[in-house]
C-alpha cells in the first residue's frame, strides 16, 4: 500500500467516526411541518356532529398511502370513518368526511403523509362529541426503516457522485483544454456513470416505496393501487424527469469524443463562452458548432439532473426553495468535477504553459462556483436550520457544521491553487519550474479529498431530519412563593404538543407538601385565554430528615395552537385556606 493511499485510508476513518460522534445520540425524526388549524379543533368538544373533519398543514403533502393512511377512532380503538378523505385547495387541506349518527364520546383523528421534501410524518388531533376530550392515545410517530433511510443516504450521495462525473468532468475537460487520449477515457468514464446513474435512480425509487411502507404500521401490504399512486407522485415524477435526462445524456457523451476529435479539439466550454481560443478554419466551423450544441446541451443536461435531485431531497417542489437548491447542487457538481480533472488528468505530469493558461479559465469559473455554492448553502441553511440553538443542538445541525468546515479547509486550498496559478500567470512564459507541479497537485488533492467529503456528508444531509424541525427548545424558569420553590421546564416550546414538568420543594421542612398542583396557559397575543393543563403523573424525591420533600409533577401533552408570547400561570395549594401563585412567560416559536 503506498503512503498516498494510506493517508486516504486513515482520513476516511476519521471521517466515518466524526460522522457518527455528531450523529449520537441520533433522535427520532419529527414532522417536516406542523398544524396549522384543524376544525375541530384540538382538544374542543362540540355539542352538534360535524359533517367532516378539516386539518390544515404547513406545507403542502400526498397521502403515505391511498388507503389506511388516514383514520377516526372512537375511545375504543374501533375506526368510524369511510375511507373517502381527500386532500383540497394548494394541497395543504384535507377532508376527513363522517358518517352521520356519531356517538357522543371522544375522537381521535391520525394521519401519515408524505411532506413536500419525501419525509414520512404524521399527527393527530382529537375532540369529544357531547363529552369533554379527555386524552386517548394517540397513534406513534411514522418512523421509516432506520436501514432503508441509510440506504436512501447512500444512493443520494452516490447520485451526486455520478453526477460529478457525467456532466462536471466533461465540462471541466473543456475548459482545461484537456485533449486526446486523455480527453477521451474521461468521456468514457463519463458515458458509464451516465447509464450507473440511471440505476442508481431506479434503486432510489424502489427504496423510496420501501421505506414509506415501512413507516406505515397496520397497512396492509401495498396493492397496485398503491404503487401506481406512488409512481404518479411529485416524487416519481422528478426521478422520472432524470432518467429521460440521464438517457439523453447517456447519447451525447457516447457522441462526444467523436465530434471532439472531428472538430480539432477547439470545441472547449470556454470557447463556447467566449474565452480566447485558436481561430477556426473553415473545414472544422461545422465539428466546432456541433460540438458546442453537444456541450450545451450535457451542461443542460446536468442542470436538469440537479434540479430533478433537488426535489427529491429537502428542495422540494417550491421554487423559492428548489432554485438555490439546484444552484447549489449544480456548482458542486462542476467544481468537484473540475478537482477530479485536475487531479486525474492535468496534474499528473509537469504542466506546460497552455495548460497554465487554461488552469487561468478554471480559476474564474471555479472561483464563481464556490461563490455560489457558499450563497446558496447560507440560504438554504436558514430555511434549514431556522434557529440558532437548532445548530448544535440537532444531528442535522452538527452535520452541517461538520460540512461548513470541510468547505472551509476545501476553499483555502482552492486559494492556494489559486494564488499558485496567478503568480505562474504573471511570470515570463514558459513550462513552471521542476516541483512546482507537484506543489501545485498537492493542493489540489487536498481540495479534491475535501470536496468527495463533503459530497458524502451532502448525501447524508439529504435525508436527514431537517434542524428547523427536529429542533425541541426547552424553556426552564424558577419562582419563589415564599413557602415554596419552583422550577419549571417546558418542553418542545414550538407550536403543536408541549410537556409541562415541575418541581414543587418547600423552603423549609415545616412546610407541608403541596395539596394539589393545577396550571393554565394564556396568550393575549395569540387571543387565547386559557388551556388548562392537567398534572396526573406526581412523584417525590428522597430527602433527608426534616428536609422538605420535593414533589416532582408532569403534566398531560397539551396543544398550543399558536406562536408567539404565552404565560403559564401555576397555583400551588397548600391548603384550603392558603394558595400560590406563579407565573412564567415564554416565546413558543412556529
Amino acid at each position: 500500500m503506498t503512503a498516498t493511499l494510506r493517508k486516504a485510508g486513515l482520513w476516511a476513518a476519521g471521517l466515518v467516526i466524526t460522522l457518527a460522534l455528531l450523529l449520537l445520540p441520533v433522535e427520532t425524526a419529527s414532522a417536516h411541518s406542523y398544524l396549522v388549524e384543524s376544525s375541530p379543533s384540538n382538544g374542543s368538544s362540540v355539542d352538534v356532529q360535524p359533517e367532516e373533519v378539516v386539518v390544515t398543514l404547513s406545507e403542502a403533502f400526498t397521502l403515505a398511502s391511498p388507503s389506511g393512511a388516514v383514520s377516526v377512532l372512537d375511545e375504543h380503538g374501533e375506526r368510524v370513518d369511510e375511507g373517502r378523505e381527500r386532500i383540497v385547495g394548494d394541497g395543504t387541506e384535507l377532508r376527513i368526511p363522517l358518517p352521520s349518527g356519531l356517538p357522543d364520546g371522544v375522537y381521535l383523528v391520525n394521519w401519515s403523509i408524505v411532506a413536500a421534501d419525501s419525509h414520512v410524518m404524521g399527527g393527530s388531533i382529537q375532540f369529544g362529541l357531547g363529552v369533554p376530550a379527555t386524552l386517548v392515545d394517540a397513534a406513534a410517530e411514522p418512523t421509516g426503516s432506520a436501514v432503508l433511510s441509510a440506504g436512501l443516504g447512500l444512493l443520494k450521495a452516490l447520485l451526486y457522485a455520478g453526477l460529478v462525473l457525467a456532466v462536471g468532468v466533461p465540462l471541466a475537460a473543456r475548459v482545461l483544454a484537456v485533449a486526446g487520449t486523455r480527453l477521451r477515457r474521461l468521456d468514457g468514464i463519463a458515458s458509464i456513470a451516465a447509464g450507473a446513474l440511471i440505476v442508481v435512480s431506479l434503486a432510489q425509487l424502489l427504496v423510496q416505496f420501501a421505506w414509506i411502507r415501512s413507516a406505515l404500521d397496520g397497512v396492509p401490504p401495498p396493492a397496485p393501487v398503491d404503487v401506481l399512486a406512488f409512481l404518479g407522485s411529485t416524487y416519481a415524477f422528478a426521478i422520472w424527469l432524470r432518467l429521460i435526462v440521464l438517457a439523453a445524456l447517456w447519447l451525447l457523451l457516447s457522441n462526444a469524443s467523436r465530434v471532439s476529435s472531428r472538430a480539432g479539439g477547439q470545441a472547449t466550454l470556454g470557447a463556447s463562452a467566449g474565452i480566447d481560443t485558436p481561430d477556426e478554419s473553415s473545414s472544422t466551423s461545422a465539428s466546432v458548432h456541433d460540438a458546442r450544441l453537444i456541450w450545451s446541451g450535457i451542461l443542460l443536461s446536468g442542470i436538469v439532473a440537479a434540479a430533478s435531485t433537488a426535489m427529491t431531497g429537502h428542495g422540494g417542489v417550491d421554487l423559492l426553495r428548489l432554485i438555490p437548491a439546484t444552484v447549489h447542487g449544480f456548482a458542486a457538481i462542476f467544481w468537484l468535477g473540475g478537482l477530479v480533472v485536475l487531479v486525474f488528468a492535468v496534474a499528473t505530469r509537469r504542466l506546460d504553459e497552455s495548460t497554465v493558461s487554461a488552469l487561468g479559465r478554471w480559476s474564474l469559473l471555479a472561483g464563481v462556483s464556490v461563490a455560489l455554492l457558499v450563497l446558496t448553502g447560507a440560504v438554504q441553511s436558514v430555511w434549514q436550520v431556522g434557529y440558532l440553538g437548532a445548530t448544535w443542538s440537532t444531528p442535522y445541525g452538527r452535520v452541517l457544521l461538520f460540512k461548513l468546515a470541510l468547505v472551509v479547509v476545501a476553499v483555502l486550498a482552492a486559494l492556494g491553487a489559486w494564488f499558485w496559478t496567478r503568480r505562474r500567470a504573471a511570470q515570463e512564459a514558459g513550462r513552471p519550474q521542476p516541483g512546482q507541479t507537484r506543489r501545485f497537485r498537492r493542493r489540489v488533492s487536498l481540495e479534491a479529498t475535501s470536496g468527495l467529503a463533503i459530497l458524502v456528508v451532502s448525501g447524508l444531509l439529504s435525508s436527514m431530519t431537517p434542524a428547523a424541525s427536529d429542533y425541541r427548545p426547552v424553556v426552564q424558569g424558577t419562582s419563589d412563593l415564599g413557602a415554596y420553590d419552583i422550577e419549571v421546564a417546558i418542553e418542545n416550546s414550538r407550536v403543536g404538543s408541549q410537556t409541562v414538568r415541575l418541581l414543587v420543594e418547600g423552603t423549609s421542612g415545616d412546610v407541608p407538601m403541596p395539596d394539589s398542583v393545577t396550571a393554565r396557559l394564556s396568550s393575549a397575543e395569540a387571543g387565547v385565554a386559557s388551556i388548562e393543563v392537567e398534572f396526573p403523573f406526581r412523584s417525590t424525591l428522597p430527602v433527608g430528615p426534616d428536609e422538605a420533600i420535593p414533589v416532582q409533577y408532569q403534566s398531560l401533552p397539551v396543544n398550543v395552537p399558536l406562536d408567539g408570547t404565552w404565560e403559564l400561570e401555576i397555583q400551588v395549594v397548600e391548603s384550603e385556606r392558603r394558595e400560590h401563585v406563579a407565573r412564567v412567560a415564554y416565546e413558543v416559536v412556529p
